[in-house]
Order: C-alpha cells, then structure tokens, then sequence
C-alpha cells in the first residue's frame, strides 16, 4: 500500500477548512449554547452610558449592543433580563438578528420564562426576513413539537 504524502502547508490548509466546515454556529457559555449572532455590534461610542441612552432613545442598534452586552456580561455584569428586555425594544422595531435572539431566549428561558409559542412568534418574525438560524430552529421546534403540534411536514419546508 502507498503512503499519501502531502506538504505541510496543504494539510494545514485543509484542516482549516475542515475545521471551518464544521465549526458550529453558536458559542458554549455557561452551560448554555450561545448564538453567535450576540456578536456585539460596532457603536458610535464606546462609552457605555451613551450607549445605553441612545438604546434609550430608540437605537435599535444600540439597543442589540446593550442586550449584547448584558447577556455576555460585557462592561455591564451579565443579566439575562436586561438583555431579553433590550432584544425585544430592538425586535419590535424589526432588527433581524434582535427578532432571532428574543426567539432564543423564550426558547430556552434565558432572561424569560420558557414559552415555545413566543420563540416561534419571533423566529418565523427573523425567518421570514431570510434568517437561515431562524428557520432552522424554527424547524426544529416543529419537528419536536414545542410549542406547536408536531409536524414534519412542516419542518422539512
């Protein structure tokens, strides 16, 4: 049997892109697996109290930084709460990626009580504004039937 044989250089390439292929979309945290959409977002300011009034003033870009960076705990200690509180302002102003994160907190019961119905609300909200993460979870939560009678049909869409 012959031994393939390749340049150091092309494997290292290939385990990256390997590595890339199948890296996960979401982070581990505390036990709890974290979305990477909590990336925090580039602001105006780094200032954390003008942050924090221009999420007041209705930024819905300000407001997912400052959810953001509740939910890491990021320049403010973490507070799950505080973080579902300022996803939702920014999700009810249309903010995609906001609309996927409140669905994931409902889904999991982070910052609110557990209800599948309103993860479903916000993650067809995300999904129908192209969201792939969105559809999917959304899928899943057919496919096990949280929240909604169980329907692969429906999953499989």
């Amino acid at each position: 049997m012959r031994r393939l044989t390749l340049p150091k250089a092309n494997l290292l390439f290939l385990l990256s892109v390997l590595t890339l292929r199948t890296a996960p979309a979401v982070c581990r945290q505390g036990g709890v697996q974290l979305p990477l959409q909590t990336q925090i977002l580039a602001s105006q300011s780094s200032e954390i109290s003008d942050l924090r009034k221009q999420a007041q003033n209705g930024d819905r870009h300000a407001q997912f930084n400052m959810a953001s960076r509740y939910l890491q705990g990021v320049e403010v200690p973490q507070d799950y709460k505080n973080a579902a509180m300022w996803y939702e302002r920014a999700a009810e102003q249309g903010f995609v990626a906001a609309q996927f994160m409140v669905g994931f907190l409902y889904e999991h019961g982070k910052g609110v009580r557990r209800d599948y119905s309103r993860a479903i609300e916000y993650y067809r909200a995300a999904a129908d504004q192209g969201d792939t993460t969105a559809a999917n979870n959304l899928a899943t939560l057919y496919l096990h039937g949280l929240g909604v009678p169980k329907n692969i049909g429906t999953a499989l869409k």
